[in-house]
């Protein structure tokens, strides 16, 4: 990678809305003024003064309250907002234009460079004020109904505004050697995603990314195993939330507290050995209901107990499961309960062999069946029956 030519996005700031405020609302009429050959090239120059333009002016007054309309404004008149800068003096060819301009009005040059980004190509460019446009939209773009800014980074990693020290006290708890600063996370989330994005850490260790990510309007999912969750992950979370962790970018983002997360913990597994026999069985843990659940997940039905149902894959799928003897009558008592164009997944640990099923019933084992579904190295075992 050419970290030299790595963009960072975020929403647009007040403080680069103080930089572009202008907007081209009607170029108006074009009157050429002057047209001569470029000394580099040869070909024609022609410059344009504009006639009944129309320039806006976007107001920050009162930003705090106005801020919904204002970020409106730059979102409607995206494509023409503009800033105005003085060219390096040793351009001599913008210099010459501009010297030919008078203040407080509005030109345009129509030219093909002899070098630059656009070399050989039919170029337009607006000066107001005898200074260059610069362009909000060559900088930015839009997403959904917000203004995202791009901006180059020059070096990723090895700024000075990474801290080397006293790390152990951000977030308010230790990760020895293994904790990685909010800035360093801060550069990388500022890269690759924006404000409302999904960020995934499937190691979460002392918990940086999720706070950070939580900190810069980010969702999140972070993943790890042991007391670490609770001792390191949850703790920081929870100070995050509760406004009480001022450490690392806090003051970078103003932030004060709230919002939330949810907490998962794997459930035990649903089949265990025998502690005695080469065998599986359902863990003993388990009640019934849980036991429900879990083969409805496995199966990718819905579990919404009613009736005879504990859960369904849509409209006209359904899986009953049973702790009973399932026989011919069985299944036919089940069935009353279906319409016509229904089917029906049947899951039970005891079943009457060589039974005439109908076409839209399948019954299966409990806990035979299951294996085949669920992660383990069964291979060659027993189960239980």
């Amino acid at each position: 990678m050419n970290f030299n030519e790595v963009l960072a996005t975020e929403k647009l700031s007040k403080k680069t809305m103080q930089r572009y405020r202008k907007y081209i609302l009607s170029e108006g009429k074009k009157e050429l003024v002057e047209e001569f050959n470029s000394v580099s090239n040869g070909l024609p120059v022609r410059i344009y003064k504009h006639i009944n333009y129309e320039i806006g002016d976007i107001s920050l007054k009162d930003f705090e309250k106005r801020e919904i309309e204002i970020r409106s404004q730059y979102y409607e008149f995206f494509n023409t907002i503009f800033r105005t800068y003085v060219v390096q003096s040793e351009n001599e060819f913008q210099n010459a234009l501009m010297a030919r301009m008078d203040k407080n009005s509005l030109y345009s040059v129509e030219y093909i460079p002899s070098r630059g980004r656009n070399k050989g190509k039919e170029t337009t460019l607006f000066y107001y004020n005898a200074e260059l446009c610069a362009w909000l939209k060559d900088t930015a773009f839009l997403e959904g109904k917000d203004v995202v800014k791009t901006t180059k980074l020059s070096n990723v990693w090895k700024n000075d505004d990474i801290p080397k020290a006293d790390l152990g006290n951000e977030g308010g708890v230790a990760f020895p050697r293994s904790k990685k600063p909010e800035k360093l996370i801060e550069r990388i989330l500022s890269i690759a995603t924006n404000e409302g994005d999904l960020v995934l850490d499937s190691f979460l260790g002392s918990g940086t990314t999720a706070a950070v990510a939580h900190k810069m309007g980010r969702r999140y999912i972070g993943i790890e195993l042991g007391n670490h969750c609770y001792s390191h992950c949850k703790t920081r979370l929870d100070r995050v939330i509760d406004g009480e962790d001022k450490s690392g970018v806090t003051s970078l983002y103003g932030w004060n507290g709230g919002g939330g997360y949810k907490f998962y913990e794997l459930a035990e597994p649903l089949l265990v050995k025998n502690t005695v026999l080469p065998i599986y069985q359902i863990n003993p843990i388990y009640t019934w209901n849980m036991v429900c659940e879990a083969i409805c997940k496995i199966e990718g039905f819905t579990y919404a107990p009613s009736g005879e149902f504990q859960g369904y894959s849509s409209e006209n799928r359904f899986i009953h499961i049973t702790e009973e003897f399932v026989n011919s009558k069985y299944v036919m008592s089940v069935m009353k309960k279906l319409d016509q164009n229904q089917s029906l997944i049947i899951y039970c640990k005891k079943n009457q062999a060589d039974m005439n099923l109908p076409e839209n019933v399948e019954v299966r084992k409990i806990p035979k069946d299951l294996l085949e579904k669920c992660n383990f190295d069964y291979k060659n075992e027993e189960v239980a029956e």
